[in-house]
């Protein structure tokens, strides 16, 4: 709204220095043919035909300005100079978000500027973090972008946390390439690095199960061991409970094969996978195989809910009785409020057949018209006079991104505190560890790492020391970011 007040404003400013001396100068001859009273009308379509010409002359210098900028963006770029290509990407946002350019033209051209920036910052790998929310937001709004989308999925996979607006974009690029087996692989090991098994996850995975074989597959292990955490009891983890344990790859996955075997019902379709699942825990006696499903949801049969009891019977009906009351009070002020306004209405109707009273009212939405248009023409003049301060680019280092490139996460905290008091433990002992701040699945997390590492050798070692030595309990590598 800002970009089109202020467009709108020196457009207008604009067509009144050049309409008003043209109209006077074709003024004379106008009233010597036609008269006084037609002058008006010539001099209105010449200030009109002033305003549009303007607005054109101003896309026409914008647009000129942006492209000789991202020319030279290009140049630099190819010349493997990323800083002066980034300072002239710069230049060429900062015409478009002028009020040069008229927000239609800016709306249908600026998409160029923001895929060729996109790409730039795609192409320069991780950076310094400043880009990414950039990048992700020509994501979100064009998924559909296969190159970035693709490039986008690479660069995310080396995030440890994604945030809301990483988590949309993933899921829009999911539904725009859903076609496409590879982008799918990256999306759905994006979702179980981030632990996820909602909606939009699991059908990501079945997508990459249906259109490649991934049976015995480190995702289809990965997914496993995700639903055996979970506890979670239906088809789809049965056969990955099972694959999984037929493969050797731990014996938790009988517990979960016992609890499918318990609880789910035999059917066409999952007669082969329930049969593999008796045979791996025939060996195991009843108290085993209770023990065993211990901490699995059982899936929902749609069996109609137990009776519920007096005291149950007690707490619905004053439930019920309570509804009963809140409705009938809400009925009661909502009555009160339309009384109200009636009344309003009928004072109203008799100011306006007072004829003092619409003069009282013409003046004051006189004055407040004028007031206002006085504040804006006074903000606009501001706006046009005070001078374009271009923002200092602070040069990025190149070798801070591979210095610091990892680091070892040891605990996440969802209280600051706690994490406070562990790092001050670990200072205590001469580590050098720092905590930061991390948002996933609706809660906010405080996790405390240490060190930097340039490689995750380095990295694993200093860990397992640590470990060995009590001070941690457990850790794993992230990517180092700054505290």
């Amino acid at each position: 709204m800002t970009h089109f007040l202020k467009h709108t404003a020196l457009r207008i400013w604009a067509s009144i220095a050049l309409g008003a001396p043209v109209s006077l100068m074709v003024l004379p001859a106008i009233q010597a043919r036609f008269g006084l009273g037609w002058a008006p009308l010539p001099a209105g379509l010449l200030l009109v035909a002033a305003f549009f010409l303007t607005g054109w002359a101003l896309n026409r210098i914008g647009l000129t300005l942006a492209e000789r900028r991202l020319r030279e963006a290009g140049i630099w770029e190819r010349s493997g100079e990323p800083h002066a290509a980034e300072t002239a990407y710069a230049d060429a946002v900062a015409i478009f978000d002028s009020f040069l350019i008229s927000p239609r033209v800016r709306r249908h051209r600026s998409e160029h500027v923001t895929s060729r920036l996109a790409r730039f910052y795609l192409a320069r790998g991780e950076g310094d973090g400043r880009d990414r929310p950039m990048v992700t937001a020509y994501v979100r709004s064009h998924p559909e972008d296969r190159e970035v989308a693709d490039a986008w999925l690479r660069a995310t996979a080396g995030v440890s946390t994604l945030g809301p607006l990483e988590q949309e974009a993933a899921h829009r690029i999911g539904e725009a390439h859903s076609d496409r087996p590879d982008i799918q692989l990256r999306l759905a090991r994006l979702y179980l690095a981030a632990r996820r098994t909602d909606f939009a996850a699991l059908a990501t995975y079945r997508r990459v199960f249906q259109q490649s074989d991934t049976d015995g597959s480190e995702m289809a292990l990965a997914l496993a061991e995700l639903f055996l955490k979970e506890g979670r009891v239906d088809d789809w983890a049965m056969a990955l409970y099972v694959q999984a344990a037929t493969d050797g790859k731990g014996v938790d996955f009988l517990r979960g094969a016992a609890a499918c075997v318990h609880w789910l019902v035999e059917t066409s379709g999952n007669a082969q996978t329930l049969e593999k699942a008796r045979k791996l825990v025939a060996g195991f006696d009843a108290d085993a195989l209770s023990r065993m499903r211990v901490g699995f949801v059982p899936p929902d049969t749609g069996e109609p809910e137990p009776e519920k009891s007096g005291v149950a019977r007690m707490v619905s009906a004053g439930a019920k009785g309570a509804a009963r009351v809140f409705s009938t009070m809400m009925g009661r002020m909502a009555a009160f409020a339309a009384a109200g306004c009636g009344k309003a209405a009928s004072v109203l109707r008799r100011v306006g057949h007072s004829p003092r009273a619409r003069r009282i009212m013409l003046w004051i939405g006189v004055a407040a018209a004028g007031a206002g248009i006085l504040v804006f023409l006074v903000n606009t003049a501001g706006h046009l006079l005070q001078p374009r301060t271009r923002p200092a680019h602070t040069p990025i280092p190149a070798a801070a991104p591979v210095a610091d490139r990892f680091t070892i996460q040891v605990a996440a905290y969802l209280k600051k505190v706690h994490a406070e008091k562990f790092v001050g433990e670990l200072r205590e002992k001469g580590i050098d560890a720092y905590w930061a701040e991390a948002s996933g699945k609706n809660k906010q997390w405080f996790q405390v790492r240490i060190h930097h590492f340039s490689d995750k050798a380095s990295a694993r070692a200093y860990g397992e020391s640590l470990k060995a030595k009590g001070i941690i309990d457990d850790f794993y590598v992230a990517n180092y970011q700054l505290p």
